[in-house]
C-alpha cells in the first residue's frame, strides 16, 4: 500500500553509495595513522659540495645543524624518533609536550654534550648526521666533531652538496 504517491526507494534499483564512503574513510583514517612526519631544521643552509653520493638516512639518526656564522652561528638538535627527541631535550629542561615539534631545537655548544649522551644512550645504533653551512667558522664545527668523539656515536655523517 503506497500512502504517500511515490515509492520510497526512489523508484529505481541503483547502486548503494554508503559502503563506498565508509571505505574511503577508513582509507584516509589508514593513511593518517601510518604516515611519519619528517624531520625539518629552521635553519636555512648551503652546504659545501663534494663528490660523495651517499644519502641522507631516511630512519634512527640524530642532527646536529650548524648554521651561518654571519647569522649567529645556531646550533639546532634534532632527532627522527620521538622518544630519543623527548629524553634528550628532557636533559637541557624542554617539557614533554614541546619535544613533539619536529623542527628541530637551537641549544648552546655546553648543552651538546650532554643531549648527544643521552640520545645515544636511549637509542644506540643511531647514525648522527652533521649539516654545517659553508660559510660556519670552522672552529666550531671542529668542537662540534669533537663532542660527538666524545659522545662515541659509531656512525657519523657529514652532509654536502653533490658537485656537478
Amino acid at each position: 500500500m503506497n500512502f504517500f504517491g511515490f515509492l520510497m526507494h526512489g523508484g529505481e534499483d541503483g547502486v548503494d553509495l554508503a559502503p563506498l564512503v565508509d571505505i574511503a574513510f577508513l582509507l584516509l583514517t589508514f593513511f593518517m595513522m601510518t604516515t611519519t612526519f619528517k624531520v625539518t631544521d629552521d635553519v636555512s643552509l648551503k652546504l659545501p659540495t663534494s663528490t660523495s653520493e651517499e644519502k641522507e638516512p631516511s630512519n634512527r639518526y640524530v642532527t646536529v645543524t650548524v648554521g651561518d656564522s654571519a647569522s649567529g652561528s645556531k646550533i639546532v638538535f634534532n632527532a627522527d624518533l620521538q622518544h630519543v627527541r623527548i629524553k634528550a631535550l628532557s636533559f637541557v629542561g624542554i617539557s614533554e609536550q614541546d619535544a613533539f615539534r619536529t623542527t628541530g631545537f637551537e641549544l648552546k655548544q655546553e648543552q651538546l654534550l650532554g643531549v648527544l649522551n643521552v640520545a645515544r644512550q636511549v637509542e644506540p645504533g643511531q647514525t648522527i648526521v652533521l649539516k654545517a653551512d659553508r660559510h660556519a667558522k670552522f672552529g666550531l664545527v671542529q668542537d662540534i666533531m669533537v663532542i660527538m668523539k666524545k659522545v662515541n656515536f659509531k656512525d657519523v655523517l657529514l652532509m654536502t652538496e653533490l658537485e656537478r
